[in-house]
């Protein structure tokens, strides 16, 4: 599976009104203290006023790259459990694993990630 190529974190919420009532996702520059924006979420029309789903959905947004990561490492341990654990697929650590690959298949595959802390 090729690896995707996103817009490498960490991604941030911030207003982009002073109401509120949008919200914009950014993503800082690699080595600066410059971001850009990646999108912008408005209040549902016809509402003029402070929008808990606009922030609500920009943090979510802005911790996509986090949840990826994450994704795939819980992935790699359901892997590694199941050489250990489990055999076959129809176990609830198998069925899970499934589930994540199905997921990784929309995504286009996990980005690859120096992760920190490698599963031991």
């Amino acid at each position: 599976m090729s690896r995707p190529q996103h817009t490498p974190g960490p991604w941030f919420a911030r207003p982009a009104s002073a109401s509120n009532r949008q919200w914009e996702v950014q993503a800082l520059v690699p080595g600066t203290r410059r971001s850009f924006m990646l999108a912008e979420l408005s209040a549902p029309w016809p509402q003029s006023e402070r929008s808990p789903q606009a922030e609500a959905d920009a943090h979510l947004i802005a911790a996509a790259p986090e949840m990826l990561r994450l994704l795939a490492r819980a992935h790699d341990a359901l892997l590694l459990s199941s050489l250990f654990y489990e055999s076959g697929k129809d176990t609830p650590s198998g069925r899970l694993r499934q589930d994540i690959d199905r997921m990784a298949t929309r995504l286009g595959g996990f980005p690859e990630y120096a992760d920190p802390e490698p599963l031991r």
